[in-house]
């Protein structure tokens, strides 16, 4: 709990506020961040530290109320403050009871002594959480900077001029994070040559808990290939394999060009939004229609098989949530069974896929695809296994049959309409243990990022609640 508070308070003080023009919006972020650092300080460091001092208040105050009204100390998450409300039985009854017996007290000097034993034990308990609450604000951005290595200017300029030694005036500026895909930290950088020639690009790296067999150097080997043959993709530019110059795996594309939006979906203008949808379906039949030979050449070995290459990306993703988890869930658990027990045939052949289309998936300028992104789970399959993952959001813009028209002129084949609640249900899984590993890495501390924790919690449970209730309906049709 105190990891999750001291992530919200970080992002609320890096990314909300700095952005807030309104003062009034200024100083309610202001005291977010103050509140937020006293709980995070509250649950995770006071219950183990303070006790002797919350012992001591009790016996300051027993001796204001006399020994038969000896008052334990309190512990656990009671363990804050004597001002703290609830944190002692009966707060507002000890406070009236306190009033009166320092009334009482004679002028000899007892009441001044019973007064400053009482004060100086609060003193002591509140310089101890003033010095935590400095520590946890030092040691919040730190944490995560310990996590993965910051991306700075100068960082990146010497990398580039390591790598590009003709370039000795190449320079990095601007890097500004990009919101982008489930295993990698996304960047938008300016890379100036020496010259005086300024390129835009995007620098993707991996999380250090990134899973085995999802690294960035697989997205850029399908980038590469899918980008000489044509494919509206972000051109691949460089792939650093080597952990060493910036924590972690990373690969460089060219960026977005100007113009391009990912959240075209929101616009009003209808006609444009459905084509856009029939130029995703014109790129999807070509895309499924690819050669074997294509497919293995962005690192991939199909087995011969459709349906048993569907089983074993089944087993993979099963193999990293059983390894990966913090906790059971009956609903995964259920999941991988009847994915496993239900199999469908598969297409005719093997075909590479996105693995991952949603709306945001597309960077549309006007009615034209400028770009396909988010391409870590490209692998091969079923090519229905895109297309049910496209309709939910497709189908409200342009007739389906009108898609699969687009899509079978473009050299794309009809998918079993069976497989479509398949793979509804196996796309919730995979998305739900995207969530578990996310979480894993935000409880070991490898990355404890606000998004990772949201991940976590709200994003997991949508997609094992979504999967539970396909499977129910599952059940349903089945027993009828």
């Amino acid at each position: 709990m105190a990891a999750l508070l001291s992530a919200i308070r970080r992002d609320l003080d890096a990314v909300i506020a700095p952005e807030l023009a309104l003062p009034a919006a200024r100083e309610a972020a202001a005291m977010m961040s103050e509140l937020l650092a006293y709980l995070t300080v509250w649950q995770r460091d006071l219950p183990g530290q303070v006790e002797p001092l919350t012992r001591a208040q009790a016996e300051a105050l027993a001796r204001l109320r006399g020994p038969e009204s000896a008052m334990p100390a309190a512990t656990g998450d009671a363990a804050l403050t004597s001002d703290i409300a609830g944190s002692l039985p009966d707060y507002e009854g000890l406070l009236r009871a306190l009033d009166a017996e320092l009334a009482a007290l004679d002028g000899d000097g007892g009441r001044e002594t019973a007064i400053s034993q009482a004060v100086g034990a609060d003193l002591l308990l509140f310089d101890r959480e003033a010095s935590l609450l400095g520590s946890e604000r030092e040691r919040a951005p730190i944490r995560l900077a310990e996590s993965l290595t910051p991306l700075s200017e100068t960082r990146l300029t010497a990398y580039a001029r390591e790598v590009f030694p003709a370039d000795a005036g190449a320079s990095v500026s601007r890097i500004r994070a990009v919101p982008r895909g489930h295993c990698r930290e996304t960047s938008q950088i300016l890379l100036t040559s020496g010259i005086g020639r300024g390129r835009e690009m995007l620098l993707r790296r991996d999380y250090p808990f990134t899973p085995p067999g999802m690294s960035v150097s697989g997205e850029f080997a399908v980038l590469r290939i899918l980008h000489q043959a044509g494919f509206p993709v972000l051109e691949p530019l460089w792939c650093e394999t080597e952990a060493a110059p910036l924590g972690q795996p990373f690969m460089l594309s060219a960026a977005l060009p100007p113009g391009a939006d990912s959240r075209w979906s929101e616009s009003d203008d209808d006609d444009s939004r459905a084509e856009a949808c029939l130029a995703l379906a014109r790129i999807l039949g070509r895309l499924h229609s690819l050669d074997a030979r294509v497919v293995a050449a962005a690192g991939f070995t199909p087995a011969d098989d459709p349906r048993r290459e569907i089983r074993a990306a089944v087993e993979t993703w099963r193999d990293r949530w059983l390894a990966l988890r913090t906790h059971p869930s009956p609903t995964l658990q259920a999941a991988f069974l009847w994915l496993l027990d239900h199999t469908p045939p598969g297409a005719a052949r093997t075909s590479l896929l996105h693995g991952d289309l949603s709306a945001g998936s597309l960077a549309v300028d006007g009615t034209r695809i400028a770009a396909l992104l988010d391409w870590e789970f490209a692998h091969p399959g079923d090519p229905a296994e895109d297309l049910a993952a496209c309709r939910p959001w497709v189908e409200p813009l342009v007739a389906w049959p009108e898609f699969l028209r687009a899509y079978r002129s473009a050299g794309g084949q009809d998918p079993d309409p069976a497989s479509s609640a398949y793979y509804a249900i196996w796309r919730g899984v995979r998305n739900a243990v995207c969530c578990c590993i996310a979480w894993r890495g935000f409880t070991s501390g490898a990355y404890p990022a606000l998004d990772m924790a949201y991940r976590g919690i709200p994003l997991y449970r949508r997609h094992v609640r979504d999967t539970a209730e396909r499977l129910r309906r599952e059940w349903a049709r089945q027993d009828t």
